[in-house]
C-alpha cells in the first residue's frame, strides 16, 4: 500500500513523505531475504524522492543497490527503471556519458520486460545525454522514438514529458 502512494506524493511534490514512507518500507521488509526485492522497490523510491529535491550525489548508492538487486531476481522492469533513475543521477551531476550508458542498459531491461514505459523514460534520458554529448542526430532520434512510445500510450502527462525533452534536444 505504501509504494502505490509514491505516484500520488510525487504529483504532489512530496517528496519527504515518499522518503519517510520509503525508509519504513525499506527498514522493515529488508530484515528478511523474502523481502530484499520489496526492500529495493522501497529504497528506488527514496532514490527518485532524493533526485527530484537535488540530492542525486546522495541517490547514486542506493540506486546502484537496487539495480543489482533487481538484477539478481530477475525484476528487468524493476532495473529498467534503477537505470533511468541511475541515467538521471548521472546527468544532474554532469556526467553525459555515464548518464548514457545507463540509459543505455535501461532501454534494453525496458525492452526485454516489454515496459513501454521505462523504455519511454531511458529513451528520454538517452537523448538529452547525446544532446549534451553532442550527439545530435541520435539525440532526435531517441527524443522522437520516445514521443511515439508516449502517443502509443496514450498519457498526456508522458506526452509532455517527451516533447519537452525533445524541444531541449533541439534547443541544444
Amino acid at each position: 500500500l505504501g509504494l502505490h502512494q509514491s505516484a500520488f506524493q510525487h504529483l504532489q511534490h512530496r517528496h519527504d513523505d515518499t522518503e519517510r514512507l520509503g525508509q519504513m518500507i525499506a527498514e522493515r521488509a529488508g530484515k528478511s531475504d523474502d523481502y530484499r526485492v520489496k526492500a529495493a522497490y522501497a529504497r528506488l523510491r527514496i532514490s527518485a524522492s532524493l533526485v527530484e529535491r537535488g540530492q542525486a550525489a546522495d541517490a547514486q548508492a542506493v540506486l546502484d543497490e537496487s539495480a543489482r538487486v533487481f538484477g539478481q531476481a530477475g525484476e528487468l522492469e524493476a532495473l529498467a527503471f534503477a537505470q533511468y533513475w541511475r541515467a538521471v543521477c548521472a546527468w544532474d551531476l554532469d556526467h553525459f556519458e555515464g548518464s548514457k550508458e545507463h540509459a543505455v542498459r535501461g532501454i534494453a531491461a525496458a525492452r526485454q520486460a516489454r515496459s513501454r514505459l521505462a523504455e519511454l523514460m531511458n529513451l528520454r534520458e538517452l537523448g538529452s545525454a547525446l544532446a549534451w554529448l553532442g550527439d545530435a542526430d541520435h539525440a532526435v532520434e531517441a527524443n522522437e522514438s520516445a514521443l511515439a512510445i508516449a502517443i502509443e500510450l496514450d498519457v498526456p502527462s508522458y506526452e509532455n514529458a517527451a516533447l519537452h525533452n525533445l524541444s531541449l534536444t533541439y534547443t541544444l
